[in-house]
């Protein structure tokens, strides 16, 4: 009869097992920045907004390029024609809402 429970721990054992250790690999990250920093579903996208920076750019051009590249390295996460929300910070502390759908 023990041998008719195995499967079953062993599938709970896995689904315990699992999410610990992803949490360790991807666990909350704290990150600081002094001027910038960008975050997307894809780092080689991230990486396109943090160029945009680095060369002059401001925080509406990073946005607008990482989703242009998410069209291309992550086309699952949304794409052109799709729409979206932006929360904007102007340099005199004044805030904006961008509803773009």
């Amino acid at each position: 009869m023990t041998h008719r429970f195995a499967p079953a721990v062993l599938l709970a054992l896995l689904l315990f097992a699992v999410p610990l250790s992803a949490h360790a690999q991807y666990g909350p990250q704290r990150n600081r920045a002094a001027d910038g920093m960008v975050a997307s579903a894809d780092s080689v996208a991230s990486q396109v907004g943090v160029d945009i920076l680095k060369g002059g750019g401001n925080a509406v051009d990073a946005a607008v390029a990482v989703g242009l590249a998410l069209a291309v390295t992550y086309p699952a996460a949304g794409n052109l024609g799709g729409g979206g929300f932006m929360l904007i910070r102007l340099a005199d502390g004044r805030t904006n809402v961008l509803d773009y759908r």
